[in-house]
C-alpha cells in the first residue's frame, strides 16, 4: 500500500497553522497499516484500532500516542520492492541486486524465513535463513540480496515464514535502465496530436505523475513519456531486450526558471523540480541510479541572453549532479521557428554546453520534420527521428554498438575567411571522419553577421564547406550565423545517420 509522507519542508510550516485549519494525517485502517513498508517517524491515524489513534511507527513497530502497542507488527520490512519496479542494471554485469531485509518480533513463533524467487512464474530458486541474528532490541533480523538479470523477464519474490505464511510479495520485477527526460512541449508531446497514443510495451514503465506521488510503477500511461522519451526506450527494449523506466517533468510552454530548484527546500512540491524530484525518491531510487538526464528546452527563452540562459542551466546542472549524478546529459537544441528567430542566443547557447560539460552531448534537430505549426512534430515522424539520434548515441555508450561513425550531430569548426580579399568563408565539419551530404538551396539559411555580405553558393568536399560570398566582408567583427529552416526536411547538411548540422550564432571568422 502506498501512503503520503510530508517531508520536513511540510511539516515545518505547522507552526503558522490558523484556528481553523487542521493537518490531515492519512486515514488507514489495521490491515492496511500491517501492509506498510514504513519509515521510522511515520505518522498515521488508525480507524478501526484500539484505541482509535495515531501511531507513530518507532522503527520497528507501529505505536499509539497513548504509549501502548494495539499493533500486532510481528515483522517489519526495511528494504522490499515496489511492484512493477525496474532495478538499476549495473552495466558490467548486466544484471541487478534486489536488496530485501526486515525485522521479526523474537516472541514470535516464527524460527526461518524463506525467500521464493520466481522468473516469468516459474520458480527460479528458494533460500531459507534461520533467524539467529538479532538487532539491539532483540528483534531478529533477516536479509537477502538476490540477482536478477537484465532481460526481458518478469521476477516475482515471496517471503514466507516457516509456517507457510506468506509475509511479503512483489510481482512484476525487472533490472534495467533508469532515464529522466524534461524541458517544454516537445519533451513532453507525442506525435499523435489527437486521441490516446496508440502504443505500449510492458518493459517500459513510468512512475506517477506530478502532484500524484501515491501511483505505483505502471506500464499502461507511455504517453506520460512523450515521444522522444518512449521512442528510445522502445528501441532499447527491442533492440537490446533491457527494460527501460522514464521519468518525464516536462511542462509545456515553460522558461527555464520555471525548473530551477528551490535551493533551501529541493522537495518541495509546489516546484517542478520538487514535484520531479518526489517521484523520483518515492519510486525508491537514489542518486546515481540514472543512466541519463534528456533535456529538451529553450523555446521559451528564445528572446533571452545566451548568458542568462548558461548561468540558469549551469545552476539546474549543478542541482541534478547532486541530487541525481547521471553518468551523463543529452541536451537538443532548438530549431528555429517557435520563438526562435534568427537573433535567438539559445541554439548557440545549447551548442556551446557540451564544450562546457564533458558528460553532455548536444543534439540536433535540423531536418527533423516538424508539423504546421513550426514548433512541434504533429502527426510526423519527427519525434522519432529526434529519438532515433539519441538512441545511438545510448547504443555506443551503453549497450552494444560498435562504431560512432555517423551518431553525432556535425558540428563546425576552424571557421576563417578562404580568401585574403574576404570573399569565401570556409569551416570544417566535425566529426572530421564522417560522411556528409548537402542538400540545394541553403545560401538564404547562414547569415553574415554585422556585414551586407551574403551567401551566393555553397560548395561541400569531404568535411570541408565553402561558403561563396556576394561582396567581399571586409567589416570588422564579421560573423557567421546560421539556425536552418523552420520546417524543410531539406536543404540542410547532413551526416550519413542523417543528421542535421547543428545551428550556430555569432561565430567569429577567423583570418585566411
Amino acid at each position: 500500500m502506498a501512503m503520503t509522507v510530508f517531508g520536513f519542508a511540510q511539516v515545518k510550516k505547522i507552526d503558522n497553522l490558523q484556528v481553523n485549519t487542521t493537518l490531515i494525517l492519512p486515514l488507514v485502517t489495521k490491515v492496511q497499516i500491517e501492509a506498510l513498508t514504513p519509515t521510522e517517524g511515520s505518522m498515521v491515524y488508525c480507524t478501526d484500532c484500539s484505541p482509535k489513534s495515531i501511531y507513530i511507527f518507532n522503527g520497528f513497530s507501529f505505536m499509539s500516542l497513548s504509549g501502548s502497542y494495539q499493533l500486532s507488527s510481528v515483522f517489519v520490512f526495511t528494504a522490499f520492492p515496489i511492484n512493477n519496479k525496474i532495478y538499476k542494471r549495473d552495466k558490467a554485469l548486466n544484471s541487478s541486486v534486489v536488496p530485501i531485509s526486515g525485522r521479526i518480533a523474537s516472541s514470535s513463533s516464527i524460527s526461518s524465513i524463506s525467500l521464493e524467487v520466481f522468473r516469468n512464474n516459474s520458480l527460479l530458486s528458494t533460500t531459507t535463513e534461520v533467524l539467529s541474528n538479532t538487532d539491539n532490541f532483540g528483534n531478529y533480523t533477516f536479509s537477502f540480496s538476490p540477482t536478477i538479470n537484465a532481460e526481458l523477464a518478469s521476477y516475482k519474490f515471496v517471503v514466507k515464514s516457516n509456517t507457510g505464511q506468506i509475509l511479503k510479495q512483489a510481482d512484476n520485477i525487472a533490472s534495467g535502465d533508469i532515464y529522466i527526460v524534461t524541458g517544454q512541449s516537445n519533451i513532453v508531446t507525442h506525435s499523435s496530436s489527437v486521441g490516446t497514443f496508440p502504443f505500449t510495451n510492458p518493459y517500459i514503465r513510468t512512475f506517477a505523475s506530478p502532484n500524484n506521488f501515491t501511483s505505483t510503477i505502471t506500464v499502461i500511461r507511455p504517453a506520460a513519456l512523450g515521444g522522444i522519451g518512449y521512442w528510445f526506450a522502445e528501441q532499447i527494449v527491442t533492440n537490446e531486450n533491457i527494460p527501460v523506466l522514464v521519468l518525464n517533468g516536462g511542462e509545456g510552454g515553460r522558461p527555464i526558471s520555471f525548473f530551477q530548484r528551490n535551493d533551501s527546500d529541493p522537495d518541495n512540491t509546489a516546484t517542478n523540480y520538487g514535484q520531479l524530484l518526489t517521484r523520483y525518491k518515492y519510486a525508491g531510487y537514489d542518486p546515481t541510479d540514472v543512466t541519463s538526464i534528456v533535456w529538451y528546452q529553450g523555446e521559451s527563452d528564445g528572446y533571452q541572453s545566451l548568458s542568462y540562459y548558461t548561468n540558469l542551466f549551469d545552476a539546474l546542472y549543478q542541482d541534478w549532479e547532486e541530487d541525481y549524478n547521471p553518468d551523463s546529459y543529452y541536451v537538443f537544441q532548438v530549431h528555429k521557428g517557435c520563438g526562435v528567430s534568427i537573433t535567438s542566443q539559445i541554439p548557440e547557447a545549447h551548442r556551446g554546453l557540451q564544450n562546457t560539460y564533458s558528460n553532455l552531448t548536444t543534439i540536433s534537430t535540423n531536418g527533423a520534420l516538424q508539423g504546421s505549426d513550426n514548433c512541434h512534430y504533429y502527426n510526423t515522424n519527427g519525434y522519432e527521428v529526434l529519438a532515433d539520434r539519441l538512441y545511438d548515441i545510448l547504443d555506443f555508450k551503453y549497450y552494444d554498438a560498435t562504431s560512432s561513425a555517423g551518431i553525432y550531430s556535425p558540428n563546425v569548426s576552424n571557421v576563417k575567411f578562404g580568401d585574403a580579399s574576404k570573399t569565401t568563408i570556409t569551416f570544417q565539419l566535425v566529426p572530421a571522419s564522417d560522411t556528409y551530404t548537402m542538400g540545394s538551396g541553403m545560401e538564404d539559411d547562414f547569415l553574415i553577421e554585422n556585414s551586407s555580405s551574403t551567401v551566393t553558393s555553397i560548395s561541400l568536399s569531404g568535411n570541408l564547406v565553402t561558403l561563396t560570398l556576394s561582396t567581399a566582408a571586409t567589416e570588422s567583427n564579421a560573423k557567421l550565423t546560421y539556425l536552418g529552416e523552420s520546417q524543410a526536411t531539406v536543404p540542410y547538411i547532413f551526416n550519413q545517420n542523417n543528421n542535421g548540422m547543428l545551428s550556430f550564432k555569432d561565430v567569429l571568422i577567423g583570418n585566411f
